[in-house]
């Protein structure tokens, strides 16, 4: 084998519990950031140029390994990839795959000349949805990207250190479920917020906002956002949206909001940072706050499921409705992760273990 030619660096861009693919023009399918080492370049190296030429960003990889300041001498020691991978084997040319997690927060990339102009951010649920499409080990290299950023060094066996208490849930009578819809260009298009009674669970008010003219645009689930069932409030702009979301959570005294894999709401609605934010995914995806995982679901140490905890895989486990199907709809889901949360069974203040902390937010 050519070591020289058969080289290369790929990266898996994370943003918000999200990671970035793009539609490779050769193989018209989606593959993460990535190419083949250039002459006397080090594969860290290959994977920033990479990155620059494809997205237009300059990025950090995420440390894969903490072993202190150890005195090398003339010795450079680069960055350890997050995996090592041999691809291609049995076909004309085998690779040699350098794998690096990075995280930005841009959101629109900007390819250079020839590169590939189609990009997508997916999220957890996105890659279990579309795993006809996407080729198997890009779909769980992503779902193990993510799982590394949620979870640190815990899916490898090891513990974290000074790790602090949760956040307690604010106490009060009721709570806020948001759920968004995004556009092509990554812009919230809609958003639903359904309010909950704090000791049942029990939906008490909804609400849903179409929000213009980033619903124009047009996005995966468009011709989910029209609701005739149900009582709209439209929005002509962002910010009426947002004001009408915060005159909702006022008039209940609400402090805390939540979300099924809540990061990826929270950085989408940043005019409502101040709010404390939990996630319910945190609580469904582990065997000690949901009881419904069947004993042959591969969990990690922690407890946490190691794929299938999509809030449709999810909601089916605990109503035992295998036919329901997610609506990706901004007012449906955020009533359907309400009922999550009553399905589970923990007690309202059970969800302080999934508070977004300062640090996630970043």
């Amino acid at each position: 084998m050519n070591y020289n030619k058969s080289l290369t660096a790929t990266v898996y861009i994370v943003n918000g519990g999200r990671v970035l693919l793009h539609l490779h023009k050769k193989y018209m399918t989606w593959f993460p950031v990535g190419g083949h080492l250039g002459e006397d370049e080090l594969p860290h190296e290959a994977a920033s140029r990479e990155v620059k030429e494809e997205t237009g960003w300059t990025v950090d990889f995420l440390p894969t390994e903490n072993v202190g300041d150890v005195p090398l001498g003339r010795v450079d020691r680069i960055p350890l990839p997050f995996m090592l991978c041999h691809e291609g084997i049995g076909h004309d040319e085998e690779f040699m795959d350098f794998i690096y997690i990075a995280v930005t927060d841009s959101v629109v990339p900007c390819p250079g000349p020839g590169e590939s102009r189609e990009f997508r951010w997916f999220s957890r649920e996105d890659l279990e949805e579309m795993s006809d499409v996407l080729k198997p080990h890009i779909k769980n290299t992503a779902l193990a990207v993510l799982d590394r950023m949620e979870c640190g060094f815990e899916a490898a066996g090891r513990k974290k250190k000074n790790a602090p208490r949760p956040t307690s849930v604010p106490s009060g009578k009721y709570f806020a479920v948001i759920d968004t819809e995004t556009n092509w260009n990554d812009a919230v298009m809609s958003v639903g917020v359904a309010i909950g009674e704090a000791s049942t669970f029990t939906l008490v008010e909804k609400a849903y906002y179409i929000i213009m003219p980033e619903a124009s645009v047009g996005g995966m689930y468009e011709d989910r956002m029209v609701i005739d069932d149900f009582t709209n409030r439209p929005a002509s702009s962002r910010k009426d949206a947002i004001n009408g979301i915060r005159s909702l959570l006022g008039a209940y005294g609400i402090t805390s909001v939540f979300a099924y894999n809540a990061l990826f709401d929270f950085s989408h609605l940043p005019e409502l940072s101040d709010y404390k934010w939990f996630d319910i995914l945190f609580l469904a995806a582990r065997r000690q706050y949901n009881k419904m995982i069947p004993d042959c679901c591969e969990c990690y140490s922690t407890g946490r499921m190691k794929r299938g905890y999509g809030a449709e895989d999810i909601l089916r486990m605990l109503s035992g409705n295998l036919m329901y199907h997610e609506k990706h709809n901004g007012l449906f889901d955020a009533v359907d992760e309400l009922k999550i949360m009553e399905l589970l069974g923990q007690p309202y203040e059970a969800y302080s273990a999934g508070f977004i902390s300062k640090k996630q937010r970043i």
